[in-house]
């Protein structure tokens, strides 16, 4: 679902059912240290609309808008 930016599958499968969390919140992070931190941030997104309390995500999503902020600057920059 990731690679194909299928958000809407994604969502639709965690809500059905059976999925792991942790290897989600894994998978975030691995998006966040290559830098690609729009994929991050919709994981992170949909992990706390399946579980709102769900701290490390809302971690997650500060975070990778804070590099999402940082890409645009520098984008800016040049």
């Amino acid at each position: 679902y990731t690679e194909k930016n299928d958000w809407n599958g994604l969502r639709s499968f965690c809500i059905g059912g059976d999925f792991d969390d942790h290897m989600l919140y894994s998978l975030a992070k691995y998006y966040m240290q290559n830098q690609e931190f729009e994929k991050s941030l919709k994981i992170a997104e949909i992990l706390v609309e399946i579980d709102p309390e769900d701290i490390l995500s809302e971690e997650l999503i500060e975070k990778s808008k804070k590099g999402i902020d940082l890409i645009r600057l520098k984008k800016w920059q040049v």
